[in-house]
């Protein structure tokens, strides 16, 4: 079997671009994803600079990361926006060994308003149970009252097998495929 010298990927996402700062490791690994609205398909890279290039070139709305540490899936990042980009939602999932989703971090940044709004979820047996919300000002971070505050109705994942690209990175084979030959696209459910 090939050995692979990988990088760790750290990963939040802004309005335009998923910002990384990696480490390297002999057996830690990440994947960049994309979906692809025009062709209908979720696609996976390796290299973030080949996953940043083609984020550009199609204006990806939805991106997504996944990252691995001895080839067990242990967070997954996925970032939204809209198309006006009145709101950006960024996911932080956290995996645990039997490859469950056991914790959600939400960030909802809904411009107009300049407000954050952060939500925390815990995930046990498939449900979901929100721990903690908040709403802060753009500005200073301060906590702030804004019970009028638009938010998307985004859906929240449960289980790995949620979400759309969850065949791309789900199993050890595909992980292989997307490493060895740079990236791998399946059609969008």
């Amino acid at each position: 079997m090939m050995q692979l010298r990988i990088v760790v990927q750290v990963c939040s996402y802004s309005l335009l671009a998923l910002t990384c700062v990696g480490r390297s490791s002999g057996d830690s690994s990440s994947v960049f994803l994309l979906k692809d609205d025009t062709n209908h398909q979720w696609c996976a890279y390796a290299s973030k600079a080949a996953w940043q290039s083609r984020v550009d070139d199609i204006t990806a709305r939805t991106v997504a990361g996944a990252e691995y540490d001895d080839g067990q899936l242990v967070k997954l990042d996925v970032s939204e926006n809209d198309e006006s980009g009145d709101w950006l939602v960024s996911d932080h999932y956290t995996v645990d060994r039997e490859k469950r989703l056991v914790q959600l971090q939400r960030s909802i940044e809904v411009i107009p308003d300049r407000a954050i709004k952060e939500e925390r979820y815990s995930i046990k047996n498939g449900r979901l149970t929100k721990d903690s919300s908040v709403v802060r000002s753009m500005s200073n971070n301060e906590i702030i009252a804004a019970p009028d505050l638009s938010t998307p109705s985004l859906r929240v994942a449960t289980r790995v097998s949620d979400f759309g690209f969850a065949s791309l990175i789900g199993d050890r084979k595909h992980l292989e495929e997307v490493l060895n030959a740079g990236s791998k696209c399946i059609q969008a459910k």
